[in-house]
């Protein structure tokens, strides 16, 4: 099994087999760099989580 890494980030992944539906809960998301990326393969963020104020109100601006 061959597997390719963007970034490293850490979060819990939901996949909805028999809807192809896939979701995730993103722990220390930073600025929400790996959720770009997880969008255009169709993975949907449904909670992202960052203890830095600056960096979540950098994300709430991207991610409204």
């Amino acid at each position: 099994m061959q597997s390719q890494t963007k970034s490293m980030m850490l979060g819990v992944l939901f996949w909805d087999k028999e809807n192809n539906v896939k979701t995730l809960v993103s722990l220390f998301s930073n600025i929400g760099v790996s959720e770009a990326y997880l969008k255009d393969i169709g993975i949907k963020t449904v909670v992202a989580n960052e203890i830095d104020a600056e960096r979540c109100n950098v994300y709430k601006n991207i991610y409204p």
